[in-house]
């Protein structure tokens, strides 16, 4: 069966908790909208529809149905929303309605698309700070002299800078010849941190599109960790269970947040448009209840009540990677249509010829002493048919805890992810 690849770039995990009243409250910034000036009707669109807030919402969904299959997880919200929307561009009828409803879009397509566009555009401006980067790269690979319509490869282009490629797919020789090609592309794209993300096999006669879409973040931290504070220790990985793992700690200001329920503390990177959250349940065995999908409402409430305070901080140096076949976690989640032969995708080719044959995704996280760096990838493939206080704040990640990267002036998720067994 033929595929079209959608390939994404992921980290961290989504964790938000109910708030609670502090000192020196720091409030958030709101989620950027997006930019909808009246049309010639006089009608303005929908200008309560966020595309932070629907890549949020979607992290949240897919978390909760990963959480049951995974230990350490990472992945990019952001990245795997960006890919599907490139997809959904594609997408008509009832198909594109199970998508829209997966992906937790609202409002006229072209505003969304606009507001994929605006927000990389932020999000890029905001990865050339210092020593942080921030890339984000898509494309377009197509089976050659095979009809995709120029009304669609003009959206791709204009609105995610996803130029055409042309690929042989028309034997094995060249199929994996255009493998290579492609995953090469995604290894440039990821400081070589996602390697084959199409594997064997994955691309045979019948593929017609590979989407791509790839983010690579590497950051310092504003208060970077000394080595030579690094010490080693226990971390409860279960109730009748540790491992030892690196621990890195310092003593800084740092936003920070409690409740009965949880701790977290907010890592800045130097540029300070971009930083990590770290949510620490209180409980120290048995995380994977925690790890259900929680509602953004929360994400921003936590963000919301942050207060600035000393913080006594011991965080575990680690890396983690996952890699996820995503069609049956989409498909629970309602995006069933896309996958079988009822599937409409005919503003790609005007015709109803194409069907997802799988999405697959890598992600990867380090997390040091200095800072941190992230990267993923996913592929959809489609087929065809046939304050201080008098004592600072201890805050020890001894035990199984919850991670994102965000960007703070829209919000969005970046990277996701949780952290389990060392």
């Amino acid at each position: 069966m033929r595929t079209l690849l959608c390939l994404l770039l992921c980290l961290p995990g989504l964790f938000i908790f109910p708030g609670c009243k502090q000192k020196s409250v720091i409030v958030a910034p709101q989620p950027v909208q997006n930019s909808v000036a009246a049309d010639e009707s006089g009608q303005q669109g929908n200008l309560t529809f966020s595309i932070p807030y629907a890549v949020n919402d979607f992290s949240s969904s897919l978390s909760e149905q990963l959480s049951s299959s995974y230990d350490n997880l990472v992945f990019s919200p952001y990245s795997i929303s960006a890919a599907l929307a490139m997809t959904w561009a594609g997408a008509r009828e009832k198909t594109a309605a199970e998508m829209e409803k997966v992906l937790h879009f609202s409002g006229q397509p072209e505003n969304i698309h606009k507001g994929f566009q605006s927000l990389t555009g932020q999000l890029e401006m905001a990865g050339e700070s210092g020593s942080t980067l921030l890339t984000i790269a898509n494309a377009l690979w197509a089976q050659e002299e095979y009809r995709f319509l120029k009304e669609y490869t003009d959206l791709a282009d204009a609105f995610y800078g996803a130029g055409m490629n042309n690929m042989d797919f028309s034997n094995p020789a060249s199929c994996e010849q255009s493998r290579q090609t492609i995953n090469r592309w995604v290894e440039d794209r990821t400081n070589n941190k996602i390697r084959d993300l199409i594997g064997p096999g994955m691309l045979n006669s019948l593929t017609r599109l590979v989407l791509t879409n790839a983010i690579w973040f590497t950051g310092s931290w504003l208060h970077p960790f000394d080595l030579y504070n690094s010490t080693e220790g226990p971390f409860r990985v279960s109730a009748d269970r540790t491992a030892t793992v690196t621990f890195m700690n310092q003593i800084s200001v740092f936003g920070y947040y409690e409740d009965s329920i949880l701790q977290a503390v907010v890592l800045p990177y130097q540029g300070n448009d971009i930083a990590m959250m770290i949510i620490l349940p209180r409980t120290q065995t048995d995380l994977k209840p925690s790890f259900k999908g929680i509602p953004v409402i929360l994400f921003d409430q936590i963000r919301s009540n942050l207060s600035r305070l000393e913080v006594s901080l011991s965080l575990p140096r680690f890396k983690s990677e996952t890699e996820i076949n995503l069609n049956e976690s989409l498909k629970l989640m309602g995006m069933q249509e896309a996958f079988n032969r009822e599937a409409d995708f005919s503003g790609m080719t005007g015709n109803k010829d194409l069907f997802i044959d799988f999405i697959v995704h890598k992600a990867f996280i380090d997390v040091n002493e200095k800072g941190t760096e992230a990267a993923a990838a996913s592929g959809v493939g489609m087929a065809l048919k046939s304050g201080y206080m008098g004592e600072p704040v201890r805050f020890n990640a001894d035990h199984p805890f919850h991670y994102l990267i965000f960007n703070r002036e829209s919000g969005v998720i970046l990277f996701c992810g949780r952290f389990i067994k060392p």
